[in-house]
């Protein structure tokens, strides 16, 4: 008789033990999917103030895959809670998950993630850069706050001043060299934040820190190699 009883319960440890491996297996391999799939398609922004002082998406591409789209931050979209009509003010009322949530599901309704680059990131991801260039389209002129700065047209040198002027004047150029130099910017600054050794853990994102990790080494890495679509 005891050795039955004996018998049942080492069967119903293992029975336990058994259980307990599976489940941990099945949550492991749970999230490791659901890693996979945030990675699939991230929201990349920039942030920059906007010429009101509020901080807004100056540049926002979608990182799909291996491939980086550009997405115009003056879009018109629905921002709940406000009558504003501009993806790049979605960033005002609740950061990158506003902006994700104004650019709606995605046709395959896959998960988006966003990815949320602080002006002081890049910036410090573009101090002292000396061989990273944009060509600007046309002449452009900015007052920021205390002082007037204008820019010429052509190649010019992406320094931490340059990029921030460029992004303020971006609304105000014509749509065409607009876009070609917005998409520059979104590859440069982007090409930036893989090289740069500081400031990550500043970046506001709704992927967990191994997660980001893997997005930059797995996705953007092989994006930046790409042009811009």
């Amino acid at each position: 008789m005891w050795k039955s009883v004996l018998v049942g319960a080492l069967l119903a440890i293992v029975l336990v033990v058994a259980a307990s491996v599976g489940g941990y297996l099945y949550v492991r391999a749970a999230g490791g999917t659901a890693d996979a799939q945030q990675q699939d398609r991230v929201v990349l922004i920039f942030e920059s103030p906007a010429e009101d002082g509020a901080t807004v998406a100056a540049l926002v591409s979608v990182v799909a895959g291996d491939r980086m789209q550009d997405v115009s931050p003056d879009s018109t979209v629905t921002i709940e809670g406000t009558s504003r009509s501009k993806l790049s003010d979605a960033f005002v009322y609740g950061g990158g998950r506003a902006v994700v949530r104004a650019l709606g599901t995605p046709e395959n309704g896959g998960p988006t993630a966003y990815v949320a680059v602080p002006e002081a990131v890049w910036r410090a991801a573009l101090e002292g850069t000396t061989s990273v260039k944009v060509t600007v389209p046309e002449r452009v002129t900015v007052f920021d706050g205390s002082t007037l700065i204008a820019i010429p047209s052509g190649e010019q040198t992406l320094t931490a001043s340059v990029a921030a002027t460029l992004l303020r004047s971006l609304p105000y150029m014509g749509e065409q060299g607009r876009a070609k130099l917005r998409r520059e910017l979104d590859s440069r600054l982007a090409k930036a934040l893989v090289a740069a050794s500081r400031g990550i853990e500043q970046i506001d994102t709704d992927l967990s820190d191994e997660t980001l990790e893997l997005w930059v080494e797995n996705h953007l890495v092989t994006a930046t190699a790409r042009p811009v679509e």
